[in-house]
């Protein structure tokens, strides 16, 4: 038996419930476009992964802040031993505030998603906001996460708490 994800019940050997042997992997569906990796359909209209919001959805679908950053003033790993999981994030910080950051995930949507959204919400802000920043207000953002997914959210918060760390650290 293939890798089972946690997040969708039923996924198996990157294949859908209900594909046949012959269907193309859901991984065939990428495509490339505008700098990031799109998939050829919308999750959100498609229903496919029901147990997820539409703001889940659409950071998954349409991430942004994808990549490295050479002059970051922090980058950081984590992982979730439990599901494998990894979250890479880079913050670059200037006069206080963070002005550039981006993320780089491996595992299930959720994760991805909040990679994404972790992103889009730090931008512009200042460590003092960041430092109070909680789960829930990632959770809140993306319109709530099923509960065997809200392990990403707490990925996503433990990469901000290390990189806030580190930026902390070599700005001493």
């Amino acid at each position: 038996m293939g890798a089972v994800c946690p997040a969708a019940p039923g996924y198996r050997n990157g294949r859908l419930p209900g594909e046949g042997r012959g269907a193309l992997p859901i991984t065939n569906w990428l495509t490339r476009g505008a700098g990031n990796w799109k998939l050829g359909l919308n999750l959100a209209d498609a229903g496919l992964f029901p147990m997820y919001s539409r703001q889940v959805l659409q950071q998954f679908q349409n991430t942004q802040h994808v990549g490295e950053l050479p002059d970051a003033n922090a980058y950081v790993q984590v992982d979730n031993p439990g599901c494998g999981d990894v979250l890479q994030l880079a913050i670059k910080i200037s006069q206080g505030h963070v002005t550039d950051a981006k993320f780089r995930a491996r595992g299930c949507v959720a994760a991805i998603a909040c990679g994404s959204q972790l992103v889009d919400m730090i931008m512009g802000k200042p460590l003092a906001a960041l430092q109070k920043f909680r789960r829930e207000d990632l959770i809140t953002a993306l319109g709530g996460l099923p509960q065997t997914s809200t392990h990403a959210s707490q990925l996503a918060i433990d990469a901000l708490s290390a990189a806030l760390k580190g930026a902390v650290t070599s700005n001493k």
